[in-house]
């Protein structure tokens, strides 16, 4: 069954998709708690420009919300156009630009300064809380405190986000790191459970490709050649669209065949790998298994 299914297979090419550079700060479920927000904001003295404010019967409004009166929120609309007032209750939700606290984050964690993002990423989840901006302020400070060797506090943070996230991307990212931590800490059940609720979650493909891969290389580890084989192939055909788990899939699928002692599909797989990535991330080393392969057919002819 997986000799039939590593032959045949076309790898379709991978198209980027671009995510929103404008996310939700939240679905708010109550008056109280948008006003809440709205004043912390205002306090921390972060910008709101150009905010939009989206009511229940989704019209749209422009503006910055700079207070409340006899339980309407207080707008200053774009423009200089003055000010209005809208009912707490009618408001469905705010989108906001990126907020400043958590651009400066960013920044420290691209110069390495994690001390600072680990305080800046504190203050955007106290701000913004459970939606989606403290959520990627949650997943920014998971990765500081791992570069920071506090797997304790990364591992707390990941959960939480496993536990409480409404993005699937994000549940999906942090049960990866997790099971990472848990492959180094040698608990591989822990990591095959983990990767494996990832592969029941509906989130972007590359997440999924990238468990997949995971489960295959914990089969290499255990010398389960044929469960590692069956993973590998299952990204190929299953994930085709994700060329660099697709490349490293067929690769390592060539690796588990040879162990195996199938040396006719192992040099299939490696020839399909350079014909539809020749000059790919792994091109170089199947070109050299592909070497190694003749070389032994060759010596044994001789023989």
């Amino acid at each position: 069954m997986a000799n039939r299914e590593a032959q045949g297979y076309k790898v379709a090419k991978a198209q980027g998709i671009l995510r929103s550079l404008t996310s939700e700060v939240c679905g708010l479920r109550s008056h109280a708690a948008f006003l809440g927000m709205c004043l912390f904001v205002i306090l921390s003295g972060v910008s709101q420009a150009a905010d939009k404010i989206i009511l229940k019967n989704s019209s749209v409004i422009e503006g910055r919300v700079i207070g409340e009166k006899n339980g309407q929120i207080i707008i200053e609309l774009v423009g200089g156009k003055g000010t209005m007032g809208i009912p707490g209750s009618d408001i469905l939700k705010v989108i906001m630009e990126k907020p400043e606290a958590f651009r400066k984050a960013e920044e420290a964690f691209r110069k390495r300064k994690f001390g600072d993002a680990i305080r800046l990423y504190n203050e955007v989840i106290s701000m913004c809380g459970r939606t989606e901006w403290g959520e990627k302020a949650l997943m920014g400070l998971g990765r500081a405190y791992t570069e920071t060797n506090k797997e304790d506090d990364a591992c707390l943070v990941f959960r939480r986000l496993v536990s409480e996230c409404k993005d699937p991307d994000i549940r999906c990212e942090s049960r990866l790191i997790l099971g990472r931590i848990s492959i180094g800490r040698r608990m591989y059940d822990k990591a095959k459970s983990i990767y494996g609720e990832i592969l029941e979650e509906e989130c972007s493909g590359k997440y999924l490709a990238e468990a997949q891969i995971s489960l295959g290389e914990m089969c290499v580890a255990a010398e389960e050649y044929e469960k590692a084989l069956l993973n590998f192939l299952r990204v190929v055909v299953v994930f085709y669209k994700q060329d660099a788990f697709v490349q490293k899939a067929m690769l390592r699928s060539g690796f588990c065949y040879e162990k195996l002692g199938d040396f006719l599909n192992a040099k299939g797989i490696y020839e399909e790998l350079l014909g539809e990535y020749p000059g790919g991330k792994h091109a170089r080393e199947a070109r050299e298994k592909l070497n190694k392969l003749d070389d032994k057919r060759k010596k044994g002819e001789k023989r």
